[in-house]
């Protein structure tokens, strides 16, 4: 029971509120956007780290903090002001980044089963399973009829059950357990750079001047933050504070 208990917070705070807010606050921005914002979950775990477990920041993690907000305030500041971009899209991205952070932490520390495919699994029926009852409450399947549901739609969705969530999701799961909570969500690097080059290809998404800074400066921020050194303060009592 203590492991389900776990696996429920871990599947509230990665699929729910991470991957939940992720998907619906991107209907209100760009993709290349939407994967800029995503990218500063580093700077979140090293935030989430120094309030609960009290790890110090070095002068280059600060650094790091300092280059990643400034260009996260470069990117949304002057888009928020003219009405470019959403603020509720950008609110939505924001919290699921730092939900998503602050569930990489609680990972690393679970107390779910030794096996790294059953404490995945775990965490991803149960947010699976939350997700599933969110979206019927709000009444997203009155307008789902199997038969309108095109051969690409369903390509998608078997690519993104099968390759993103239980390869991906496994993989990164592996990583927090095997290493820290910023080494795994290193995917930062490359999905913004990724997405718009993507998002400008196939979806003809304009790429700015702004944007191009913007992201040069988060990921040099995020690089600064997760090479960083830091004091290693993982102790019991930490694992305790966190399953209470």
């Amino acid at each position: 029971m203590q492991h389900w208990k776990h696996a429920v917070v871990l599947g509230f705070t990665l699929f729910v509120a991470g991957q939940g807010l992720l998907t619906w606050g991107t209907q209100y921005l760009s993709s290349g956007i939407t994967a800029l914002l995503n990218s500063t979950v580093p700077l979140w775990i090293a935030i989430l780290a120094f309030i609960i477990f009290r790890n110090h920041f070095s002068k280059s993690t600060l650094v790091g903090l300092c280059a990643g907000f400034g260009g996260l305030m470069l990117l949304v500041a002057p888009s928020i002001g003219t009405g470019q971009l959403s603020a509720v899209g950008t609110l939505a991205l924001l919290l699921s980044s730092v939900s998503w952070a602050f569930g990489s932490l609680y990972s690393s520390r679970a107390n779910l089963p030794v096996s790294i495919l059953a404490s995945s699994a775990m965490a991803m029926i149960t947010g699976g399973i939350m997700l599933t009852i969110i979206s019927t409450l709000l009444g997203e399947y009155h307008d789902l009829f199997l038969s309108q549901i095109s051969s690409q739609s369903l390509i998608a969705l078997v690519y993104l059950t099968a390759v993103v969530t239980i390869a991906g999701f496994t993989d990164f799961y592996w990583l927090v357990r095997v290493s820290t909570p910023s080494m795994a969500n290193t995917f930062a690097y490359v999905s913004p750079v990724v997405a718009v080059i993507l998002g400008w290809a196939i979806l003809h998404e304009e790429i700015t001047i702004i944007t191009i800074i913007a992201m040069s400066v988060i990921l040099a921020g995020v690089a600064i933050v997760v090479t960083a050194p830091r004091e290693n303060k993982n102790n019991q009592s930490d694992l305790q504070r966190v399953k209470n």
